[in-house]
């Protein structure tokens, strides 16, 4: 093995850009473990046999755990930004290993037209194929480098016009990541323009939208899948094949819907920089959108493109200085109280508005007390009527001025302590995003004591003679 590949170099230029672009992430050091890792790598012309290759460049990557997070191997700790392994002829060796789970890119250096690739016939770093190393040696399967496989066609609008600058994607797998590449200013794309030139044979969904960067309300075209399908799943897969081009690949794209929200203060100013709160309706059931920051611009505008059934609510706590409480769209104070939005036909502009504002309180009436105010006689509370479901009621009686230790229920008997006094119940009520409300029902007569029972008995009788 050669020396380390210095990234002040213009092949580690290219690298690095190939680490940007993969995941990996810089800096991490050279293992010293004693495991190791050989192979051999061929480069094989159309219609050719292999032949070993001239020249290598490995690009490694290390996790403990064949699932974890995968961080690049440094070539030379001592010089800084050495990811790259070079080696002279085709066969390689990588010593000094610890035991875990290795991936790698494979680099031919001069070979033009030849797509970099990972370990084996994989196009990301998610897809690659680990190789698990422990104590000792570990020899990996060959790897046959092939010249790029292409990818073309057209992105238009509806219309037939020419959607330029717009972005097209291509996927090996549903969550591995993707390459990317923009259309000309006719709407033309090629994979040649990819990094490497090229795609790795195999199975790609390709994905084409458009947004226009250059107006916050220009019109934004909807991602769609080839062919005419809207998601990864219902794709048609376009083969790429070494060397050769699929062409015609191209996508008509409709206007997509797209929501605009202004925030107010409870002023009618617009609110900048206000987080937007957003949940969706998925898989069944409604939930956090976990992707943002989702904020609103300097004239308290916060845009979004939709998609035809989806389902969407949104809510906006107040930023610091900003009045009023925690409100959904359209003047709720819970997710379950607030409306939906959504969008029903492509070009739609759904144009929505929350204004923030003091929490809205309860309406009732107020309570009643029944019953004799006597002491050991049963008093009952009626609340009244209130407003709107899903209240909380909270009971406290008092006797006069003071309140009455524990008498917390809907029902009170008076005790002989509270004989003269007048009593009262207040109704607390409470409901999340409202303002708490109380009320207190009128003063009964004053508590007077339990009668006192007549003695009962018969009526006597007198024995005897009545004679002096």
């Amino acid at each position: 093995m050669n020396g380390p590949v210095s990234k002040r170099s213009a092949v580690s230029v290219v690298i690095a850009i190939c680490l940007a672009v993969t995941g990996l992430t810089m800096g991490s050091a050279q293992a010293a473990g004693t495991g190791s890792i050989t192979g051999q790598v061929f480069t094989k012309a159309l219609g050719a046999s292999a032949v070993p290759a001239e020249t290598t460049y490995l690009y490694v990557a290390y996790s403990a755990t064949p699932d974890g997070h995968y961080d690049n191997v440094d070539s030379d700790p001592s010089t800084p930004g050495t990811d790259g392994f070079f080696f002279d002829g085709s066969t390689y060796a990588l010593t000094g290993l610890d035991a875990g789970y290795y991936k790698f890119e494979v680099a031919g250096v001069g070979i033009a037209g030849y797509q970099r690739e990972y370990y084996n016939d994989a196009a990301y770093l998610a897809d690659a194929t680990p190789i698990q190393v422990g104590s000792g040696p570990v020899q990996a399967d060959d790897m046959v480098i092939e010249p790029a496989g292409q990818i073309s066609g057209r992105v238009t609008d509806t219309a037939g016009t020419p959607l330029a600058n717009a972005s097209v994607s291509f996927e090996r797998t549903k969550f591995g990541g993707s390459f990317g590449v923009q259309t000309d200013a006719n709407g033309y794309y090629s994979t040649t323009t990819v990094f490497g030139g090229g795609l790795v044979k195999g199975d790609f969904r390709v994905s084409a939208r458009h947004d226009d960067y250059s107006d916050p309300d220009a019109a934004s075209h909807e991602l769609e899948y080839w062919n005419n399908a809207t998601s990864y799943d219902t794709a048609t897969p376009v083969t790429v094949s070494p060397g050769a081009t699929t062409g015609s690949i191209d996508f008509t794209l409709d206007v997509a819907p797209r929501l605009r929200l202004t925030v107010k203060d409870p002023d009618g100013n617009p609110v900048p920089n206000a987080g937007v709160g957003i949940w969706v309706f998925y898989d069944g059931a409604w939930g956090p959108y976990q992707a943002g920051p989702n904020l609103t611009d300097d004239d308290g505008i916060y845009r979004r493109n939709l998609r035809i059934g989806d389902r969407f609510k949104f809510f906006i706590d107040p930023p610091a200085g900003v009045g009023g409480v925690k409100e959904w769209y359209d003047n709720a104070y819970t997710e379950a109280t607030a409306s939906e939005v959504s969008a029903t036909a492509h070009g739609q502009v759904v144009i929505i508005e929350i204004k923030l504002g003091p929490a809205p309180a309860v309406t009732g009436t107020t309570p009643t007390i029944s019953g004799t105010p006597q002491v050991d006689q049963v008093l009952t509370a009626t609340p009244g009527a209130w407003g709107p479901s899903g209240v909380s009621l909270a009971y406290q009686w008092f006797a006069g001025a003071d309140e009455i230790t524990g008498a917390t229920n809907p029902t009170y008997t008076p005790v002989t302590g509270d004989i003269g006094e007048a009593i009262t119940v207040e109704v607390t009520r409470t409901l999340a995003g409202h303002t708490t409300t109380v009320k207190t029902s009128s003063p009964t007569t004053a508590v007077t004591a339990a009668p006192v029972p007549p003695v009962t008995g018969t009526t006597p009788t007198i024995s005897g003679t009545p004679q002096v």
